[in-house]
């Protein structure tokens, strides 16, 4: 039977043959296979700090940003805006949140547990929009449009007067330029 190296495409007899990694390589290549999948491993390594380094970069430049920087910035769930003709599709963006919170009830005070359950959600909601503005004035962009939000809330009981909530968001959108500024 006859194989082909990976490395160098040479026709070998299975004899002659060495696997590595579950790549067939001849006798020639065989010795550097390791050497490379040794430097690939260093070279993914290194580009997963440069990831985790520019995304701290990010967070970091997204909390020096004001409401006021972003004021200006449209967010809308439709695909076009009649407030200026889109110009360039900038990215798609996005951002996450997964809150979990206990919340407990005065028995005291009218409001349930359901209604602080439902105010947590919305002002975690309008967090969340915050956090899409400053993304978008990060790459330049007038609006987000086609923003969708996925979202689910759950809630368990941990005693007569606590309840456990667990929020989970996730809201996309594409960010674009307008001809005109608002």
């Amino acid at each position: 039977m006859k194989y082909e190296c990976v490395r160098c495409n040479t026709e070998i007899e299975s004899k002659d043959a060495r696997e590595v990694e579950g790549l067939t390589y001849c006798s020639e290549c065989a010795g550097s296979p390791e050497k490379f999948l040794k430097k690939k491993r260093a070279e993914v390594q290194k580009e997963k700090r440069e990831i985790l380094l520019e995304r701290d970069a990010i967070e970091q430049e997204m909390r020096s940003i004001t409401e006021e920087d972003t004021r200006h910035i449209v967010v809308s769930t439709t695909d076009t805006l009649e407030t200026g003709q889109i110009i360039d599709y900038i990215d798609v963006i996005s951002v996450q949140d997964i809150v979990f919170q206990d919340i407990h009830i005065n028995p005291v005070r009218v409001e349930g547990h359901h209604e602080l359950a439902e105010k947590l959600f919305r002002n975690r909601i309008e967090l969340s929009l915050s956090k899409l503005r400053k993304r978008a004035y990060l790459v330049g962009a007038d609006a987000v449009i086609g923003v969708h939000i996925d979202s689910s809330m759950e809630q368990k009981p941990e005693s007569e007067f606590t309840v456990a909530v667990a929020i989970k968001l996730n809201i996309t959108g594409t960010a674009v330029r307008l001809t005109t500024h608002l």
